[in-house]
């Protein structure tokens, strides 16, 4: 995934991100930007999930949450920024990976708990801490929501 600047992005995520906190609160739900907080964006995926809702018809919403949860993982890991590649997929780049969180989303409501958000953000950060304790040792990723960034190496 090649990175394509876009003005406005970093300003845009956090409140984004923000606006999840606000909406899960008014269903009281405390978000609070910890792993943990991910078990509350798994249940209220699953909830849309066993109403019949999908991917196609809740896609702001994924979105959002998927935001959020790229927070979760960025803010976990100490690092990473949200970039835009050339078809104009947001993603959150940490090291030399493009991690994919809002497709995560879409993907847990369309398939159920097996794309479980919370596992999928515990597998990124020890995948990408491993890569950095391993000293250029590749860790294992899942092809469809993390992958090396073209052009660069793990």
């Amino acid at each position: 995934m090649e990175s394509v600047e876009m003005e406005g992005l970093h300003d845009e995520i956090p409140k984004v991100a923000s606006m999840v906190v606000t909406m899960m609160r008014e269903w009281d739900s405390d978000l609070d930007y910890s792993m943990e907080s991910l078990d509350l964006i798994d249940a209220q995926i699953e909830k849309y999930r066993k109403e019949g809702l999908t991917a196609a018809s809740m896609s702001a919403t994924m979105t959002a949450f998927g935001i959020y949860v790229g927070e979760v993982i960025r803010r976990t890991l100490g690092h990473g920024h949200w970039a835009r590649d050339a078809e104009s997929d947001v993603y959150l780049a940490v090291e030399s990976f493009a991690i994919d969180p809002i497709g995560k989303c879409m993907k847990r409501l369309d398939n159920g708990p097996e794309d479980c958000v919370k596992a999928f953000s515990e597998f990124v950060v020890r995948c990408i801490r491993s890569v950095g304790e391993r000293d250029g040792n590749k860790a294992p990723t899942d092809d469809l929501a993390i992958s090396p960034t073209p052009g660069t190496t793990t």
